[in-house]
C-alpha cells in the first residue's frame, strides 16, 4: 500500500497533529509556534529512514479504517454494536493468545522478557501462568507480544531486540543473571541488548539491526566491543552482532580481512585479544582477555550463526 512515494510524500498524509506527535517521539523537544506542517514534515524526513516514514502511515491508515468501520456500524445499528464491532476489529485476544502459546512449544517467552517489553510499553508487568499469564495482560501489551514471537514485525527495530533477548535467555554462559535491553552504557553509550553477571558488570552484549548491515556497523560494534573491555572495566566474554535483513556484499570478508584478524582474532589494547573460537572455555577467556565474537541471520523466525561458521556432524 505504501512501496511508492518519498519520505515527504508519505508523511505529507498525515495531519499536522500526528505529525507534532510524531516529531515529539522522534526527539523534537519544542516545536515553535511557526512551525507549520511542511516544518515538520522536513523534520521528520531528515531523522526517519524510508521504512520507518512507511510504518508510521501505515500505523496511521490502519487505526483510521478501523474508526470508519465502527463510525458506519453506529450509523447503521447503534452504539452497543458499534462496541462489539471495534473489540473485534482492533483485536482478537482470544486467537492471539493461542497463537502465542502455539508458537511457545518451539519458542518459550521468557518471563523476564515479558516484563520489558511490558516497562518499554509502561504498562503492568505481566503475572501468572499458562493463558492466565497472557489473558491478564492489556490489550497493548498482549498485541506487541503477538506483533513480536507471531507476527515476526519489526517495531522500529524493537521486536528484533525483544525477540533475541529471548533466544539469548537459553543460551547464555551460567554467570549472566539478567538481561536489559536497550541500556546506555558509558563510554559506548546505547547497547541493544546486554547481559550482566553477580556483580553487575556486562559479560554479554549484542547489537541488533533490521536493515542491511555494512561494513561500517561491523566495525562499531567491534569497537564497542574493545571499548567495554578496555575502557569499561566489564570482563566481556561474548558480543553479538544479529541482523534480519541480511549483510551487504563483501561485509563479513571485509571484516575477516582486517589487518588485526587472522580468521579467528582482533588485537585489542595491552595485547590482548576479541576470539570467535567457539571452543575457548570462559575460563580461558577470562585468563587470556578474549571476547567470544558471534554473528547470525534471523531467517524464517530463526537465528543463523554465520560466523564463525558452525562445524558440522
Amino acid at each position: 500500500m505504501f512501496g511508492l512515494g518519498t519520505k515527504a510524500e508519505l508523511l505529507s498524509r498525515l495531519d499536522e497533529g500526528k505529525l507534532q506527535r510524531l516529531a515529539k517521539k522522534e526527539g523534537l523537544k519544542v516545536i515553535l509556534k511557526t512551525f507549520g506542517k511542511r516544518d515538520l514534515v522536513k523534520y521528520l524526513e531528515g531523522v526517519l529512514t524510508l521504512e520507518q516514514v512507511k510504518e508510521y502511515v501505515g500505523e496511521y491508515y490502519e487505526r483510521e479504517i478501523e474508526r470508519e468501520v465502527i463510525r458506519e456500524k453506529i450509523r447503521e445499528r447503534g452504539v452497543k454494536v458499534a462496541k462489539r464491532v471495534a473489540t473485534r476489529v482492533t483485536f482478537d485476544r482470544s486467537n492471539a493468545i493461542l497463537e502465542i502459546q502455539r508458537r511457545e512449544k518451539e519458542e518459550k517467552i521468557s518471563q523476564e522478557v515479558l516484563e520489558q517489553i511490558a516497562e518499554f510499553l509502561h504498562e503492568p508487568p505481566p503475572s501468572g501462568r499458562g493463558f492466565s499469564l497472557y489473558d491478564g495482560m492489556s490489550d497493548k501489551l498482549l498485541k506487541t507480544v503477538y506483533q513480536i514471537f507471531v507476527r515476526g514485525e519489526s517495531l522500529r527495530g524493537r521486536g528484533l531486540e525483544f525477540r533475541f533477548a529471548n533466544w539469548l535467555l537459553w543460551h547464555l554462559p551460567r554467570n549472566v543473571v539478567r538481561l536489559k535491553i536497550r541500556h546506555n552504557e558509558p563510554p559506548v553509550g546505547e547497547l541493544d541488548v546486554v547481559g550482566f553477571d553477580p556483580k553487575d558488570n556486562i559479560v554479554v552484549m549484542a547489537e541488533c539491526k533490521d536493515r542491511p548491515i555494512g561494513y561500517e556497523d561491523i566495525t562499531k560494534w567491534i569497537s564497542n566491543a574493545k571499548t567495554l573491555y578496555n575502557e569499561g572495566g566489564f570482563k566481556l566474554e561474548e558480543a553479538y552482532m544479529v541482523c534480519s535483513a541480511g549483510y551487504t556484499e563483501g561485509t563479513l570478508e571485509r571484516m575477516i580481512a582486517l589487518p588485526e584478524v587472522d580468521g579467528h582474532s582482533v588485537a585489542l589494547k595491552m595485547g590482548l585479544g576479541i576470539t570467535a573460537r567457539s571452543f575457548l572455555l570462559a575460563s580461558d577467556i577470562k585468563k587470556a582477555g578474549k571476547v567470544r565474537l558471534k554473528v547470525f541471520d534471523f531467517r524464517d523466525g530463526h537465528f543463523i550463526q554465520v560466523f564463525p561458521k558452525r562445524r558440522k556432524g
